[in-house]
């Protein structure tokens, strides 16, 4: 297998998390709806597609024909209407939500679709708008149609825990190094992503594989499930939580348990690898562990207790702490989240993994 092959079979038996890997262009948007391509550097990141189910589509499901004698299919994410005596209204709903512009039709013939029920929310004056998950959706061929093909190409229809951000002036930036490998640059005032909620309630353990180059010796947040606060369940990959320079993590299960690595001057370059595991607490240092850049951390304290339970249901935040403070100044090359305990030679491959997207030897 391939560094990448083996970094996706991380999910190959569903694990809950996410992989965002900002050199891969096709993954990033610059709005957070997904309409409008990153094609270049300097551009804002206003969503990143979680690649851990390798792009897959979630299908259309189509509730019924609601009138007309046309002939409905549909496979994934394309609708086949092949054209009746009278005028055909299909009804489908979908598990994610849309944007009437990513509607393709393979020819005009008339159609016209409705978002969430007709009449009121016609396709007229409401190009823009963006149905809500789950809604019904009408797409109306008219009599005598040829045979007509509708596809539904949004990025919302990627099945995948998606980060985002809704305000443009908080979004990360696409840049490349003097290597030419492409990160996402976080301002250290705002900039910040995250994600709808993810359920890791099945599990007590965690995996974050991040490749990070940080600007400040500061505290502030890599990665956080959260908030990661009492009562919360959370986790956190963070910067300067106990000292100026290092890299600390920490735990919530009915308690706070956290650790921290050796103190690494800013600009620090490192490829983190950190194991959460609840079930450890009563074990001395035994709930966080770290590895930078291949090898294990020369101090890996650990503190306090993260007690008992699972993670929780909640958001992942990107470059901040709950979307509102200790924002993140430094690139991210690469961030993969596993909600799992990792065996050694999937974390090396991992590691291996992201140096290449460093260019670390």
């Amino acid at each position: 297998l391939t560094l990448a092959q083996r970094v996706s079979a991380m999910f190959s038996r569903g694990e809950p998390g996410a992989w965002y890997d900002p050199s891969d262009m096709s993954t990033l948007f610059q709005d957070n709806a997904g309409t409008v391509p990153v094609t270049a550097v300097g551009q804002p990141v206003g969503f990143i597609l979680d690649k851990r189910r390798g792009l897959a589509r979630s299908p259309l499901s189509i509730v019924g024909k609601t009138a007309g004698d046309g002939v409905v299919t549909v496979v994934g994410n394309v609708i086949t209407v092949t054209g009746g005596t009278s005028s055909t209204d299909v009804s489908f709903s979908n598990a994610f939500s849309f944007t009437l512009l990513d509607l393709t039709f393979s020819a005009a013939n008339g159609i016209t679709v409705y978002a969430g029920g007709y009449p009121s929310m016609a396709t007229a004056g409401r190009n823009t708008y963006r149905g809500a998950v789950g809604i019904y959706n009408i797409i109306r061929v008219p009599a005598g149609a040829p045979t007509t093909t509708i596809t539904v190409h949004d990025a919302y229809n990627i099945i995948g825990n998606h980060a985002t951000q809704a305000t443009a002036t908080a979004r990360p930036v696409l840049q490349q190094d003097g290597n030419g490998k492409y990160y996402l640059a976080f301002d250290g005032v705002d900039d910040a992503l995250q994600t709808g909620n993810i359920d890791f309630t099945g599990t007590d353990k965690m995996t974050v594989v991040a490749g990070v180059l940080s600007n400040l010796n500061g505290y502030s947040n890599i990665l956080e499930l959260g908030p990661n606060s009492a009562s919360e369940n959370g986790f956190s990959l963070q910067r300067g939580f106990a000292a100026n320079g290092d890299y600390a993590g920490t735990a919530y299960g009915t308690s706070l348990g956290y650790g921290y690595t050796s103190n690494f001057a800013a600009p620090d370059t490192s490829v983190i690898a950190a194991q959460y595991d609840i079930a450890q607490a009563s074990v001395a240092g035994g709930e966080i562990s770290f590895r930078r850049n291949g090898v294990v951390s020369a101090k890996a304290d650990s503190q306090g207790s993260a007690g008992t339970g699972n993670f929780s249901q909640k958001p992942l935040y990107i470059g901040s702490r709950a979307g509102t403070s200790l924002r993140f100044n430094g690139r991210i090359y690469s961030l993969i989240v596993r909600g799992a305990q990792t065996p050694l030679s999937q974390i090396e491959a991992t590691e291996r993994y992201i140096k290449q997207k460093m260019g670390l030897p």
